[in-house]
């Protein structure tokens, strides 16, 4: 937790200073420097100069919370964090949409794309404070459910992670992948019958999965579901009748069952 609350609060400096610089950069203009020979400001001037940008940072400061979204650098940032993203630039990416923060700390995209970008880095702490923002403020799209429960799940916490992938199934329950997942995970957990069952699920979704339909035997075979085994096994040599593994244990489930 301490070392969380340390993550959050050099995030929290961070985006002060992308914000600060960016307001910084918004508010200069090109100098039209006249004819050559123009000199520069004096000392004195250039401190008055200071002295007025520091109270200017000052009420900009006392003001900020107050300030509408500027969306056009929020999109700007964002359509180059998101270019650098899909290049796999995941440096250049992380820092464009820590830009897109310091315009909105609470942009789901943002928030959701840096938490991937810290898992795919084994960056996990980091990875847990961007989701756990992104849980607070947006609780309506289970792709962000389906990478909370990834990071929880790298950082050890399976229960948590099953939790996760359950709310992201309850929101959008026609990916096979995710119940998978929870499948997986139960399955390392030595459940094996609920292993079984979201297995099942995820084979509603995608009938004729191999993959699915050789783990469900097998699954059936250590829990003891004989029928749910004979049924898996014929479907798989529907499939395939050459499959020569399937029908031996097919014939041995038939006898066990008198079929």
């Amino acid at each position: 937790m301490f070392e969380l609350l340390i993550a959050a609060s050099a995030l929290s400096l961070i985006i002060m200073i992308f914000r600060r610089q960016a307001r910084i950069i918004e508010q200069k203009r090109p100098v039209d420097w006249g004819m050559a020979g123009h000199v520069p400001e004096t000392v004195a001037k250039q401190e008055e100069a200071n002295e007025e940008s520091a109270q200017r940072t000052t009420d900009e400061n006392k003001t900020e919370q107050n300030e509408p979204l500027d969306f056009q650098s929020i999109n700007k940032y964002l359509r180059e964090a998101e270019t650098y993203f899909a290049r796999s630039e995941f440096e250049d990416a992380e820092k464009s949409f820590i830009k897109v923060l310091s315009y909105q700390d609470d942009h789901p995209e943002a928030l959701n794309k840096l938490s991937i970008i810290y898992i795919q880095g084994d960056d996990l702490r980091k990875a847990e404070l961007m989701m756990t923002k992104l849980m607070n403020t947006n609780t309506k799209d289970p792709t962000h459910f389906c990478n909370y429960g990834r990071c929880l799940y790298s950082l050890g916490r399976k229960e948590d992670a099953i939790t996760a992938y359950l709310k992201a199934i309850e929101l959008d329950p026609s990916k096979p992948s995710r119940h998978v997942n929870v499948a997986n995970i139960y399955y390392e957990l030595q459940d094996l019958n609920k292993s079984l069952e979201n297995y099942l699920r995820a084979l509603e979704l995608d009938p004729y999965n191999g993959e699915y339909l050789s783990i469900i035997a097998d699954l059936a075979e250590q829990t003891g579901d004989t029928e749910v085994q004979y049924k898996t096994l014929k479907k798989m040599l529907d499939i395939d009748p050459y499959n020569y593994e399937a029908k031996r244990k097919f014939d041995k489930v038939a006898q066990q069952l008198g079929r």
